[in-house]
C-alpha cells in the first residue's frame, strides 16, 4: 500500500527531519560547526550515515528543519499575540519570549551563535528569514488592515525581521542583553517605516 502525504509514514520522515536537525543544532552550539561530523549527527539522532544523507546532502542541511520552523512560529506567536495595541510591543514579546524564555531558548541562543559565525550556516539563516518575512506578511496586512498583496505592508514586514536578526546577532555575538538589543532595533525600525503608518495606531 503506498503512502500518502500527510499519512503515517510521512508524519514519521517528518519527525526523523526533527531529530536530526535537533541531534545537529545541540552539537554545533556545544562542539561548533567544524568539529560536529555528519557520524555525530546521525548517532545522536538514532540513524546510520546512510539514512542522514537520505534527507540530508550536506551537513549544513541538517539544522534546516530548525530554522524553517523558527521562521514560522514567529508570525503564528504574533498572530496568536493578544493585540496590545502596539505592533512593536507585540512582536517585541514573542521574539524575546521564545529566545529568552522559551523551552529551548540557550539551545537557541547558541545555535544562533554558531550561525552567525559560520558563513554556510548563514546561508540557510537568510533563507530562512525570506520564509519568516513571507509567513509574517499575512498576519501583518490582516492586524493593519491591509491587503497582502500592499508593498506596504511587505516593507514592514522585512523591517521587523531583519531588526531581530541584526538584535539576535549583535546579542550573541557581543553578549548584549537579547531584550534590550531587540527593543532599540525594532524601535528604529519602527521610525523607519512611521510615514507609511502611524506608529501610535500599530
Amino acid at each position: 500500500m503506498v503512502d500518502r502525504p500527510g499519512t503515517l509514514l510521512e508524519r514519521r520522515r517528518d519527525l526523523l527531519r526533527r531529530d536530526i536537525a535537533a541531534a545537529a543544532a545541540a552539537l554545533f552550539a556545544d562542539q561548533g560547526f567544524s568539529e560536529t561530523t555528519v557520524e555525530q549527527i546521525a548517532e545522536r539522532a538514532g540513524i546510520s550515515v546512510r539514512t542522514f544523507y537520505r534527507y540530508c546532502q550536506v551537513k549544513e542541511d541538517a539544522v534546516t528543519a530548525v530554522l524553517a520552523e523558527g521562521s514560522l512560529s514567529l508570525a503564528e506567536a504574533v498572530a496568536a499575540q493578544p493585540p496590545t495595541g502596539s505592533l512593536i510591543e507585540d512582536v517585541w514579546t514573542v521574539f524575546v519570549e521564545n529566545f529568552e524564555r522559551g523551552e529551548h531558548a540557550d539551545l537557541q541562543l547558541r545555535l544562533a551563535r554558531t550561525v552567525f559565525t559560520t558563513p554556510s550556516l548563514l546561508e540557510r539563516w537568510v533563507v530562512a528569514c525570506v520564509s519568516a518575512q513571507d509567513a509574517l506578511v499575512p498576519v501583518l496586512a490582516e492586524r493593519l488592515g491591509r491587503r497582502s498583496t500592499d508593498l506596504a505592508v511587505k516593507t514592514i514586514a522585512g523591517a521587523l525581521i531583519s531588526a531581530l536578526t541584526a538584535a539576535l546577532q549583535h546579542s550573541v555575538l557581543t553578549g548584549a542583553p537579547l531584550g534590550e538589543a531587540a527593543r532599540t532595533c525594532l524601535q528604529i525600525a519602527q521610525n523607519g517605516f512611521s510615514a507609511i503608518n502611524d506608529p501610535g495606531a500599530m
